[in-house]
């Protein structure tokens, strides 16, 4: 009966944690049912002796992994949920039920899983383990609420099979361990070996997660910034058709001028048609400045803080005298590292009346470069100075662009960078070495 409710307390804080991070997203009342009809029939096996005690909780394991799967359709995403269960309810049993018997012997009786207590400590040492998982699965709530964590998981359009299949495994050798350590009573030194285990575990299931969302986003990141680019093309080929309508156009102000009406066609060129060509031949001017850069996330990049730019009244002129399709870095690191340069050129041409800001390509056989130059309203401190941490002039708390920018450009192998001050010019590059 002990060795019953032990396993169902795990069922119980399994379901809790599942059921506050994301009910009817991540588990439902069905998925609820089959965990605990599951489980009976798991226990009754092992009652028969059709199925060891030391494969009854791996067996509820990939029946927890497969009721996630079912409902989540991701496969990494329901491993590293089972593992977080499984796992962090084995560490609150060690340092409730477990510990408790180590530092009270005589009072807490029986052999392994340690429930034999006066009822009295069996209540509280049962509420303890339960109000900490409460307290982990609120985190994880808030985390998720905040990241949105699972949604992100939900859009990773791999399943890393591999990785999923090491996860479990690793979790149902550490179990298969653990139930053998405590049934021989072996030394405590296996037991410790158990619980490092467990946090080992724990640890690696939340960096796979941490690593997968970063990866998602950066492919979200990069997603958006192409059809971004691929928008705005259609956008000029819509410009183009316009170009087809000339002729209605020109009829339409025949007209105003075969009836006379000079204030009606004044109105009509100077509110109406002037402002919105002038619209869209901006545009038009920008995509044929990039029509060779064909990196389609930079591209992206490039319109938007051209319209950025466009709302400060900032000029950005783009020059890319060859084609560009390709670079020998990720691409993502150097989107980050061309946004900071212009987020900063930007910043500081906006406090200066017919400012500009130029970009500019040059790609060579062995070398592609990228200079970012904008005027200065004032002198500046040294770029040294500049590339520290925290530096702004933005106001504080507001300096990390620069320095990460830095940091950026000094993780990759084939990529240097300077920058240079110059009267009242400040000018940046970056050095992209052809493979």
């Amino acid at each position: 009966m002990l060795l019953f409710f032990y396993g169902f307390n795990y069922v119980l804080v399994s379901i809790l944690f599942l059921a506050s991070i994301g009910y009817r997203r991540i588990i439902n009342r069905n998925d609820i049912v089959c965990l605990t009809i599951c489980y009976i029939l798991a226990f009754s096996l092992f009652r028969l002796g059709i199925i060891s005690e030391q494969i009854i909780s791996t067996v509820y394991i990939a029946i927890l992994f497969l009721v996630l799967l079912n409902r989540t359709r991701n496969w990494l995403l329901a491993t590293i949920l089972a593992s977080i269960c499984y796992s962090t309810s084995t560490i609150l049993w060690y340092i409730t039920f477990r510990l408790l018997h180590v530092l009270f012997a005589d009072v807490s009786l029986g052999g392994y899983p340690y429930l034999i207590l006066p009822m009295p400590l069996f209540i509280i040492t049962e509420l303890a383990l339960i109000a900490f998982y409460a307290l982990f699965a609120w985190a994880v709530r808030t985390f998720d609420k905040k990241y949105r964590v699972i949604e992100i998981f939900m859009k990773s359009d791999r399943n890393y099979y591999t990785l999923s299949l090491f996860l479990l495994a690793a979790v149902g050798v550490t179990d298969i361990f653990h139930v053998f350590t405590f049934q021989h009573d072996l030394p405590i030194f296996f037991s410790l070996i158990s619980f490092y285990s467990y946090v080992i575990i724990l640890i690696l299931a939340v960096f796979i997660g941490y690593f997968v969302i970063r990866t998602t986003n950066q492919t979200i990141y990069l997603h958006e910034k192409t059809a971004y680019a691929i928008q705005l093309e259609e956008e000029n080929r819509e410009v183009n058709y316009f170009k087809h309508d000339y002729q209605n156009i020109l009829l339409t102000l025949s007209i105003f001028i075969k009836n006379n009406d000079m204030p009606g066609l004044r109105t009509y060129f100077f509110e109406e048609l002037n402002q919105y060509s002038e619209e869209i031949l901006a545009n038009e001017n920008i995509l044929k400045d990039l029509q060779k850069l064909e990196i389609l996330p930079l591209k992206g990049l490039l319109i938007e803080k051209s319209e950025q730019a466009k709302e400060f009244g900032v000029k950005i002129d783009i020059s890319i005298l060859e084609t560009i399709d390709t670079v020998q870095i990720p691409i993502i690191k150097l989107v980050r590292c061309i946004s900071i340069l212009l987020d900063n050129a930007i910043e500081e041409s906006k406090k200066q009346a017919e400012s500009r800001v130029s970009i500019e390509v040059l790609h060579r056989q062995k070398e592609t470069i990228f200079k970012v130059q904008n005027s200065l309203a004032a002198a500046k401190q040294q770029p040294e100075a500049m590339m520290k941490d925290g530096y702004s002039t933005k106001g504080k708390g507001r300096g990390k662009g620069l320095a990460s920018f830095e940091r950026i450009i000094n993780g990759l192998d084939n990529a240097t960078y300077m920058i240079e001050q110059k009267d009242n010019t400040f000018t940046s590059y970056i050095f992209l070495t052809n493979k």
